[in-house]
This record gives C-alpha cells, sequence and structure tokens, in this order.
C-alpha cells in the first residue's frame, strides 16, 4: 500500500472541505515540521527529533541536546538524514534507525565556520551557505571542498539574508526573502531568480514552488508565472512544509498544539 492510499483512508475520518481536508492530527507540539520521500513524517522539539510513520504512529526518537529551536533538518532520504545543529557547529547524518553514521564538526581550522544553512545533495555530498564568504558550498562528508558558488551578493545587487536552503530534483535553491528565490544547478552555477519574496519554507516540482503565505497556500508556476491560491483553515502555524507529488498537494505543519498534515486542492 503506497503511502497516500494509507493517509486517505486515515483521512476520511476526520472533517473535510472543498479545499482542502485535514488527514492528521498529531498530538504533539514542534518547533519543525517535514516529510521524506516515504511519507514518514519528522518533528523537533528541544532536545529530541522524533519520526512518526503515515498513521501519525511514533516510529523512532533521536535525543539530544544539540536539537534546538534552531535545529535545522534536511529528511527527503530517510536513510541520510541532515541534522545542523548551528548552536554547536556541528553538521551530523543519521541513518534510517537514527544512529550517528557522519559527524563534522564546522572548525575555522577546516574552513567551516560562519555557516548559516544546510541541506543534501542527491550526489550524496552536503551544500553549506557561508555568511562570511557569501556563498554557496558543496562539501564531502569529510568536510572536504568540491565547488563553490559565485558570490550571492553578486547576483542579486544587494546584501542578502538567505534563509532556507534546499535541493529539488538535482537543482538547488536558495531563498532570500527580500529577493527572491535564487536557482542553481548541481554544480552551483546560478540559473535564475524566481520572483517570490519573503517565503519561509517551501517545496519545488515540476515547474511549480508551493509555499504558504498566511493562511493561503499558494502554488506558483515558474515559467507562466500563474499562482494558484487555496484558503487554509484558520490555525496558528508555526511552521509549514509543502509536498507536491503530480497532481497531489499536501502541507504538513505545526500549530500551537499539534502537528497536522492537510491535502490541499488549489484552483485559480
Amino acid at each position: 500500500m503506497n503511502r497516500f492510499l494509507l493517509i486517505f483512508l486515515f483521512g476520511f475520518l476526520l472533517p473535510q472541505n472543498e479545499d482542502y481536508f485535514q488527514i492528521l492530527t498529531i498530538a504533539e507540539k514542534a518547533g519543525i515540521v517535514d516529510v521524506d520521500d516515504l511519507g514518514n513524517i519528522y518533528t523537533t522539539s528541544t532536545g529530541r527529533l522524533t519520526m512518526f510513520n503515515a498513521a501519525g504512529k511514533q516510529i523512532l526518537v533521536f535525543d539530544d541536546r544539540m536539537i534546538t529551536k534552531n535545529t535545522a533538518l534536511d529528511i527527503k532520504d530517510p536513510d541520510r538524514i541532515l541534522v545542523f545543529a548551528k548552536d554547536f557547529f556541528k553538521i551530523f547524518i543519521l541513518n534510517d534507525l537514527f544512529r550517528i553514521t557522519v559527524e563534522l564538526n564546522l572548525t575555522p581550522e577546516a574552513g567551516l565556520n560562519d555557516l548559516t544553512l544546510a541541506c543534501l545533495s542527491a550526489d550524496e555530498n552536503i551544500w553549506v551557505y557561508s555568511k562570511s564568504e557569501k556563498k554557496l558550498m558543496k562539501i564531502s562528508d569529510r568536510g572536504d571542498f568540491i565547488t563553490k558558488s559565485a558570490i550571492i551578493d553578486d547576483i542579486t545587487g544587494t546584501k542578502t539574508e538567505p534563509n532556507f536552503l534546499r535541493e529539488f530534483h538535482q537543482k538547488l535553491y536558495l531563498n532570500i526573502p527580500r529577493t527572491g528565490i535564487l536557482e542553481f544547478d548541481n554544480q552551483g552555477n546560478f540559473l535564475q531568480i524566481i520572483p517570490l519574496k519573503g517565503l519561509l519554507t517551501f517545496c519545488v516540482a515540476d515547474g511549480k514552488v508551493c509555499y504558504v503565505s498566511g493562511k493561503n497556500m499558494k502554488v506558483y508556476h515558474i515559467d507562466s508565472g500563474v499562482e494558484q491560491i487555496t484558503a487554509l483553515p484558520d490555525l496558528t502555524y508555526i511552521y509549514t512544509m509543502p509536498d507536491l507529488h503530480g497532481s497531489e498537494l499536501f502541507m504538513y505543519y505545526a500549530d500551537l498544539n499539534t502537528v497536522g498534515v492537510l491535502s490541499v486542492h488549489t484552483t485559480q
């Protein structure tokens, strides 16, 4: 049974709406919520990373003081989970059993200090953003440098403060709220700026950028500039992460007291 069928079976037990329906709710306070390619749901709270399956059952827990409100995750590959412990100047990678397989100390001696963003690359390396160099850098699990981008401020023509970095379908996306989303190829070569400002998180698939703005889900078509908008439930969203698979759009979110999953129908 695929993850979508399993999710939908649970969704029919909960209230529905013509624009969205609630698939799942978990009684969990979380700072971050995200989903991997198998439909497993990950949350963070102080000192803890938790994985739930698509039905909302808790599967694994990783307790570590390095998990803080400033910790960032990249969990699209459940066999290779990146945890960026910014407060402790470390990047570590977990396997599917939450065991540490890689641990990088981000030291000045290694040239890896002053990093503010990190994510996985499809070639099993790691992308990072250096605040001091104003560059994207691809490094190996050992911290060896593989490639670097041009200076980001030179690309945008202004001082930049990126807040989100993620690779989708072998292209890299760096979000700068005041500028838009910068797209790069898998060697760090700049391709274009997608003119969406003020974003916190998003996903990119099939030529579309999906993101939450206020209490609306928006789907932006990169080639045409057409944007579809759907109103979301009236909740206090702490964190949101859209997930687009073909024509099916899901939103994973954390509000004040729960983690939830919505199936969202978008219209122009």
